[in-house]
């Protein structure tokens, strides 16, 4: 084993048992509330706040249901300094119950993807959820380019279940955990290399994706692709959905968005794993409606 230098712990979690309900939260001004010396203005499609404070706070103004299995994506900019989210719980008549904090992350990351947790102690008390986020930093300038609710269901059902949904690779050894996710390690030193699945999936069926790379270590590079195949099993090309991540990120794709090679019909999917010293990645992939 200390020969491997990279694994990736990756969940493929089933198409059938698991359906992924993205909802956008609207970026425009007028559906945020916040304090008086912060400027919130759009830019194109994202919400950009900014102040002369050393912290601000920006809210979304709906009361949201709460669910099982919630997580919030959220995709910005901040200059500098950190950035907090809350949540204010209601109980069903709108009263305000209590603030937790949810996720705490920094300028140096881009997209971040976390879980909405009621608290313990409120049991079913807490109907209602209020998103609150804080930026911590001398003269905050935030941009928020996409933030969205993804209620999904059971989380333990995987598309891939053991080593045999893969091709055989040399390069790549691939072993199932027992909650579900494929730990991949590779195994030669300083080189790049893939392995990809046996069974192709429906692009009108299972077309659309929500990717969710949750960590990758700065000495590795994880990269996937959608290799296509016609109605016949002839290769028509690929699509680069993530290349060479170092960072975490949240990626949603419609394959109906792409300018995909005619007569594509189905798609497998391609792994990619580089390194030079122990690294590690995680990554989910549901589909998304």
């Amino acid at each position: 084993m200390n020969k491997q230098l990279s694994f990736l712990l990756l969940t493929l979690l089933s198409y059938c048992q698991l359906q992924a309900k993205v909802s956008d939260i609207s970026l425009t001004p007028e559906n945020w509330e916040t304090e008086t010396s912060t400027i919130l203005k759009p830019k194109g499609s994202s919400l950009t706040a900014k102040s002369m404070n050393s912290s601000i706070w920006l809210s979304p103004r709906d009361q949201l249901e709460y669910g099982d299995n919630l997580s919030a994506q959220l995709k910005y900019a901040l200059r500098s300094g950190n950035l907090v989210v809350q949540a204010n719980w209601f109980n069903d008549s709108g009263e305000y119950l209590k603030t937790t904090e949810l996720h705490r992350t920094n300028s140096e990351a881009t997209r971040t993807q976390f879980e909405i947790s009621k608290p313990i102690e409120l049991n079913d008390n807490a109907s209602y959820y209020r998103l609150k986020l804080w930026v911590e930093a001398d003269m905050p300038n935030l941009q928020i380019e996409a933030f969205a609710i993804v209620a999904s269901g059971d989380q333990n059902q995987t598309l891939l279940k053991s080593r045999s949904d893969f091709e055989p690779s040399t390069d790549i050894s691939i072993h199932l955990e027992k909650d579900g996710a494929l730990q991949l390690d590779l195994i030669n030193p300083e080189s790049v290399q893939s392995v990809h699945t046996k069974k192709r999936y429906s692009i009108e069926e299972q077309g659309q994706l929500h990717l969710h790379l949750d960590h990758v270590t700065s000495s590795s590079a994880f990269s996937m692709q959608l290799l296509l195949w016609d109605g016949s099993g002839s290769y028509k090309g690929y699509i680069d959905v993530i290349k060479d991540a170092t960072t975490p990120q949240i990626t949603h794709i419609n394959l109906t968005d792409y300018d995909l090679p005619h007569g594509s019909m189905h798609y497998s999917i391609k792994l990619w794993l580089s390194g030079n010293a122990h690294t590690s990645a995680e990554l989910r992939i549901a589909p998304s409606k």
